[in-house]
């Protein structure tokens, strides 16, 4: 999911700052995001980033092999 977050910005010809303040984070959180290991998103911010990339997770999400665990926590926590 980091990579993919960060080909996603990229692509776009966004920086993480930007990112960020569409997302109504910081810099910071976005390189978090993307840095390798990170897996722990909350499903608001999933849903803003598909959003803003006009992408559909769900897709994604059912592609990926079992080893490869992505964490969603709830946007209560």
């Amino acid at each position: 999911m980091n990579d993919l977050i960060r080909r996603m910005r990229i692509d776009a010809g966004m920086h993480q700052q930007e990112l960020g303040k569409k997302l109504g984070m910081s810099q910071s959180a976005v390189s978090k995001f993307e840095s390798e290991g990170y897996d722990y998103f909350s499903i608001c911010t999933l849903k803003k980033i598909a959003k803003i990339f006009d992408v559909n997770f769900v897709a994604y999400l059912e592609e990926k092999k079992p080893s490869e665990p992505i964490n969603l926590i709830s946007d209560e926590d």
